[in-house]
């Protein structure tokens, strides 16, 4: 296993690194076993390095090289923890101050979303702080980046969890406070920006004088990767074509923008340090604009790696150059490796860097560029299918042959773009960006003509079978130095391995019910999978700020098609304005009600929404493949498979404040759940909201149940 045990050193002080961030990280979120068998595996691997080493010349260095291994990560594991340690340690006690800082990110929406850094507090004292505070408006918030404020208001301290889940986002960010606020409470004393975020507000207002709205928003999140301004719909149609990688600055971006450069400093006959110097300090600026997204950061360090290997005669290793980019990442930013970006940008290079080759010989009977392509597409595309499924909870069936034919298009469509929104922003001349608009108008067009979300496959899970998965690409792609009848004999054993294992958890999965509760206080809301079928509960509504919640579990993960929306009984509620709501950003099938025909909301559904079925009832009827019925006066609800009951249960004035039934798999309630649950057999049993005994979904954020 000479390649194993020889493994590109670069490589392995990345891994080292990861390592040490990634047991940190499970003994933070108190996955001790996670965290002892990843442990297990890395001084496994070393030992076993160093024992091979024992029959090579190369046994001293080999020992030299585990123990630096081993301090790497060491290092990091504590650098994570020193973070997240200070983080904890840093509550101000949700007290109230006058706050001062600078607009450092704006998110618009239903609500805007302002991130604001160089704080500032001043209460009895006045104290500058080294953490930022998000604040919530509930409108617009009228700021934009580099906008000096201050208001006067409670500070919130945020915890080391959020959602049930660690608050990786939070910590890498340094956002430690929230606050709520109204535009009239804030005052605007000044604006002073950075260079990168002028440069990035150049891009933005050069397009956004020259382009329509969507093509705008298409344009500026091709060029720094910011998709705040996308219409929801657009963007979940790029995401379920597969192709919504472009709007993360990577390797393609920086790939094509040091092509250029190196073909005009090739013209103008630089040298080789020059060139190597002024690309790496150009693409490390524009990194900056985007920035300093693990993408960006790993694609300019390997296109540095790249540059400078050709300035002193060495061969160019992509594999050494991402083990260099991915310790670099992980030392200045060690949360970074649990964020879907992180982990589909490094996954994604390494995969085409070994499987992209031996791929490609399948094609062999193609074109050579095409065969390529191919091979490049579908080894990112295998790499990635587990990290998206586990993220995401879906993956597109289709992104493979939309890859094929959007990504050789995408160098001219970038390149063209960079340029003219930049020439004309420079000689303020927005008509220069007509034929721009053309363009983007075609490609948003042929998004929006062709439904892509209904080749978008849900409630997928691969488990333990990932190990299997990953295990049978490594044999496969030459890695191991083995003769090739055993590789292959090994390889194809461990995928049948794979395909049988996965099979059986997925049929397994499917025929349980996977329920998803969560809750603001005012909104109670869960998200039920089962056989296929996607259903939404509905327990307690104000259908104003309803989206914030169902965005939650749906919208954020991926999921814009819903098969079924059931309220239970809700005590003077607009039925009509709460599904125009919701059919603001989902694809709705069903409307399931509690009570008699509403024969003048029927008409305006028939009207409105002609799509959507609904259905009124008071007794038992059929979700899907379930067993439905109503309980405790409409306020509740009841659903079974063959083995499972599981019950929602909501709130009203009238609701009876007892429940006979004997038992269940999985029970949440929104009020008065010790009493419901007196007499109730079931070991999940959860709140809503705040309720002593209970896991409450208001301050987990999010309850999950999968039996």
């Amino acid at each position: 296993m000479k390649k194993i045990v020889n493994l590109r050193t670069a490589l392995f002080f990345g891994i080292s690194a990861c390592v040490g961030s990634f047991f940190a990280y499970n003994i933070f979120n108190k996955t001790f076993i996670v965290a002892f068998i990843s442990l297990v595996i890395f001084l496994g691997l070393l030992s076993f390095y160093v024992i091979a080493s024992f029959k090579t010349e190369n046994k001293k260095k080999s020992i030299i090289l585990s123990v630096i291994f081993l301090l790497v990560a060491l290092i990091c594991g504590l650098n994570l923890t020193v973070r997240v340690i200070n983080f904890e340690n840093s509550n101000l006690n949700n007290h109230v101050y006058t706050v001062t800082g600078r607009v450092t990110d704006v998110k618009t929406g239903e609500y805007d979303k302002v991130t604001l850094s160089n704080v500032t507090l001043k209460s009895d004292i006045e104290q500058k702080i080294s953490y930022k505070i998000s604040i919530s408006f509930t409108g617009a918030s009228g700021l934009d980046i580099g906008d000096e404020i201050t208001f006067t208001d409670t500070i919130l301290d945020k915890d080391i969890f959020y959602d049930g889940k660690f608050s990786a986002y939070d910590i890498e960010g340094k956002v430690k406070y929230s606050a709520k606020l109204d535009k009239s409470q804030i005052e605007i004393i000044g604006n002073n920006k950075t260079v990168f975020e002028k440069v990035n507000l150049f891009i933005r207002d050069s397009a956004i004088n020259g382009l329509t709205d969507s093509q705008f928003s298409v344009v500026y999140a091709l060029l720094t990767g910011n998709s705040n301004y996308m219409e929801g719909e657009l963007l979940t149609n790029f995401r379920a074509s597969g192709v919504a990688h472009i709007f993360a600055v990577s390797g393609l971006h920086i790939g094509f923008l040091a092509g250029v450069l190196d073909f005009i400093l090739k013209k103008l006959n630089s040298n080789k340090i020059f060139k190597a110097i002024f690309i790496t300090l150009c693409l490390i600026f524009y990194s900056g604009v985007c920035g300093f997204s693990a993408s960006s950061l790993r694609a300019t360090i390997m296109c540095a790696v790249m540059q400078f290997a050709s300035v002193f005669g060495e061969r160019y290793d992509g594999i050494n150059s991402m083990g260099v980019a991915l310790l670099i990442v992980v030392i200045l930013s060690p949360l970074q490796m649990f964020f879907a970006g992180f982990q589909l940008s490094f996954a994604v290079v390494f995969g085409i860097l070994v499987l992209g080759a031996p791929l490609s010989k399948i094609f062999k009977f193609l074109p050579e560029k095409l065969a390529q392509g191919l091979g490049a597409v579908l080894s990112a595309q295998l790499v990635s299918l587990p990290i998206m499924i586990a993220h995401f909870s879906a993956v597109s069936v289709c992104s493979i042959i939309v890859n094929l034919i959007f990504v050789p298009f995408v160098s001219f469509i970038y390149i063209f773009s960079l340029l003219s929104v930049i020439v004309s922003g420079i000689f303020t001349l927005p008509i220069l960006l007509i034929p721009l608009n053309y363009l983007m108008s075609g490609l948003i067009f042929i998004m929006n003509v062709i439904d892509f979300t209904v080749f978008m496959a849900y409630g997928i899970t691969f488990g333990g079978t990932v190990i299997l998965y990953y295990l049978s690409m490594v044999f496969a792609s030459g890695m191991i130095n083995l003769n090739k009848k055993l590789k292959n004999i090994i390889s194809v054993s461990l995928a049948i391995c794979f395909i049988l294992t996965f099979t059986l958890t997925n049929v397994v999965s499917y025929n349980r019910a996977k329920v998803v509760s969560a809750s603001n206080g005012i909104n109670c809301v869960s998200m039920l999978d089962y056989q296929g079928e996607t259903t939404v509960i509905l327990n307690a509504v104000n259908h104003q700020t309803i989206m914030n919640t169902v965005r939650k579990l749906t919208v954020n993960n991926g999921i814009s098609k819903i098969n079924n929306i059931v309220i239970t009984r809700l005590d003077g509620i607009d039925k009509q304005a709460l599904i125009t709501k919701l059919n603001q950003s989902l694809d709705i099938k069903n409307f399931y009600y509690y009570g008699e025909m509403d024969r003048e909301f029927y008409l305006a559904m028939q009207l409105s929404f002609p799509k959507i079925t609904c259905y009124y009832f008071d007794k038992s009827f059929n979700i899907g493949a379930l067993n439905a019925e109503y309980i405790l006066e409409g306020y509740g609800l009841e659903l079974k498979s063959d083995d499972e009951r599981l019950l929602f249960i909501g709130y009203g004035e009238s609701m009876p404040k007892t429940f006979l039934n004997k038992s269940a798999n999985f029970a949440i309630c929104v009020k008065n759940a010790s009493s419901i649950f007196a007499n109730l057999n079931c070991s999940n049993k959860y709140s809503y909201t705040y309720t002593w005994g209970y896991d409450s979904a208001e301050i987990k954020g999010l309850i999950k149940y999968n039996k």
